[in-house]
């Protein structure tokens, strides 16, 4: 999984018991580290005042639900659709099409928010979807004009105006 192509990717081929500790260690790390992005919440609940609201994640269902209750957000989305389940995973436009049907919308009355360029935006953009590049590791955008792009959820009034610029056309 992610922790043997961690240690793969510098070199470091674990098995058995060194894997296994290597894996409890991330693990432990994970769950104690997790939150909400700072402006998130904010963010849910100005967007749930005129828009419908998905998640579209790789991560497992035991994972995103145990991080939506912990961050708050249990009852703010109109659906979450999870790889898992879904049977396919970003960036397939599948995944994206999937939130679209369930939300009754066609793609340009969507937009993607992300902070991965692979999995987020060009998964967006495979489906149809505009997308908007949350960088909050403020990388080297791939292609300048493909995406819009923000480095911060917050103030909440910047990204509720980028958003509404969205759909008009």
């Amino acid at each position: 999984g992610r922790i043997r192509g961690l240690f793969t990717e510098i070199g470091w081929e674990l098995r058995g018991e060194e894997l296994a500790h290597a894996d409890t260690i991330y693990r432990r790390a994970y769950e104690n580290s997790r939150r909400a992005v700072p402006g998130v919440i904010t963010i849910i609940q100005a967007l749930k005042k005129t828009m419908k609201i998905a998640v579209v994640t790789n991560g497992l269902v035991v994972e995103q639900d145990a991080k939506i209750k912990l961050c708050g957000l249990e009852g703010w989305f109109d659906e979450i659709v999870i790889a898992e389940c879904a049977v396919v995973k970003k960036p397939q436009k599948e995944i994206f099409q999937i939130a679209l049907s369930a939300l009754e919308v066609s793609p340009d009355e969507a937009v993607v928010i992300g902070d991965s360029w692979k999995l987020d935006v060009l998964g967006a953009r495979n489906a149809g979807i505009p997308a908007v590049w949350f960088n909050r590791y403020e990388e080297k955008c791939p292609e300048p004009g493909l995406a819009v792009e923000i480095t911060s959820l917050e103030p909440t009034e910047n990204l509720v105006r980028i958003l509404s610029e969205f759909g008009r056309g």
